[in-house]
C-alpha cells in the first residue's frame, strides 16, 4: 500500500507476468506459449528498432495475448488448434480473430495497456491481408506482425528434441511464410536472431521471465523497462 488510502501500487511488469502465468495455468496445451511469445516479440522488436516504450508494450502484447481465449470455453477447441498446428489459413477466419478482438475490448480501457490491446487486437492478422487493408486504408500495426510471427514460431519446437538439433527445420517452416504470412522484413530480422545459439536456449529456458526481466531493466540489450506514471500504477481508486 502507498500513502493514500484504498490505492495499491503494482509493478507493471510483475503484475502482466503474474497475469501470464494464470493464463498458462488455465489450459494444459499453453505450458509457456506467451512467455514464448513475449520473448521473441522483443527481441525481433529490439532489432526492428523499436523504442524502450514501444518494446515494453509488445511484451505485454506477447505475454497477454491469448487471454480472452482461454477465458471462453467455446475458444478453447481453436486454441488447441492454433497451439499444435503450424497453419496460416485458419479454416475459421471469424473465430481465430474473434479472441483477438475480445482481448483488445478487455485491456484497452486500462491505460497501461492500451497500446498493447491495439496489438493484439491484430495479432492474427497475415501479412497478405494487411496489404489489402492498408489499401482500403486500415493500417495495421508493425507490432501486430511481429506478435503474428512470434505467435507462430512459439508453437514449432518440439518437446521430444533438443532446440539446436531443430533450428533449421523451424526455420525453413518460418520462412516458407514470408511475402504471405508474415512481413519480410521480420524474417530478415529473425535470420538475424537465430543464428545465435544463445536466441534458441533462451527462447526454451524455463527462466524466461528473468531473462525478460533483466533485458528490459538495462540487461544485455541495455534496454530500460520505461517506468510510465513514475514507474507504478495505482489501479484501485482511492
Amino acid at each position: 500500500m502507498n500513502g493514500e488510502a484504498g490505492c495499491v501500487d503494482v509493478a507493471l511488469f510483475d503484475m502482466v507476468m503474474s497475469f501470464s502465468r494464470a493464463i498458462d495455468l488455465l489450459h494444459p496445451a499453453i505450458g509457456e506459449h506467451h512467455l514464448r511469445v513475449a520473448y521473441l516479440s522483443a527481441r525481433i522488436a529490439e532489432l526492428a528498432g523499436f523504442s524502450g516504450d514501444a518494446i515494453q508494450d509488445i511484451i505485454v502484447a506477447g505475454a497477454l495475448h491469448d487471454i480472452a481465449a482461454v477465458c471462453q470455453p467455446y475458444s478453447l477447441p481453436l486454441l488447441d488448434k492454433a497451439l499444435t498446428v503450424y497453419d496460416g489459413d485458419m479454416t475459421d477466419e471469424a473465430n481465430i480473430h474473434e479472441h483477438a478482438e475480445e482481448g483488445y475490448l478487455m485491456l484497452h480501457d486500462f491505460p497501461p495497456f492500451t497500446q498493447a490491446a491495439t496489438i493484439i487486437r491484430f495479432h492474427h492478422v497475415d501479412w497478405r491481408a494487411a496489404k489489402i487493408a492498408a489499401r482500403a486504408g486500415h493500417a495495421i500495426p508493425l507490432a501486430s506482425h511481429i506478435l503474428r510471427l512470434a505467435d507462430r514460431l512459439a508453437v514449432l519446437p518440439r518437446e521430444d528434441l533438443h532446440i539446436l538439433a531443430q533450428k533449421n527445420d523451424i526455420c525453413s517452416a518460418i520462412r516458407t511464410g514470408a511475402g504471405a504470412q508474415f512481413l519480410p522484413m521480420l524474417i530478415e530480422i529473425f535470420d538475424e536472431l537465430s543464428a545465435a545459439e544463445s536466441f534458441w536456449l533462451d527462447f526454451v529456458s524455463k527462466y524466461k521471465e528473468n531473462i525478460l526481466r533483466q533485458r528490459t531493466a538495462g540487461g544485455a540489450s541495455g534496454l530500460a523497462w520505461r517506468r510510465r506514471q513514475a514507474g507504478r500504477h495505482s489501479w484501485l481508486p482511492a
